[in-house]
């Protein structure tokens, strides 16, 4: 009788042994595929804050002689600024987006 309930309760132990493998098992796999996906992610938002970067940079020396920006230009270039700082864009873009604000803003 008393082997039986040993044998009984070594049973137990090793299926619980082997149910925490397999549940580690499969949190490690799930861990690495998210660290995957998040540096994914993370490359893709550098690509975007680069591209927003050179689009602002574009309006801007392409309008800083005249000191002049029509409306749908600064409405984008705002759009563009929000989303940048927003990505947690670094403060050189700033002060280009001071420059811009104080210039006039035409219909054409």
């Amino acid at each position: 009788m008393c082997e039986q309930v040993m044998m009984q309760r070594w049973e137990v132990i090793v299926g619980v042994c082997g149910g925490l493998a397999t549940i580690i098992g499969t949190s490690a796999y799930f861990v690495n595929a998210a660290k995957k996906i998040t540096k994914s992610v993370e490359d893709v938002q550098e690509g975007v804050k680069c591209m927003l970067r050179a689009a602002m940079l574009n309006t801007y020396y392409k309008h800083h002689d005249e000191d002049t920006i029509t409306q749908y230009e600064f409405e984008n270039f705002e759009f563009q600024y929000k989303a940048y700082k927003a990505l947690k864009g670094n403060s050189f873009i700033d002060k280009v987006h001071e420059d811009v604000v104080k210039w006039e803003i035409t219909n054409g």
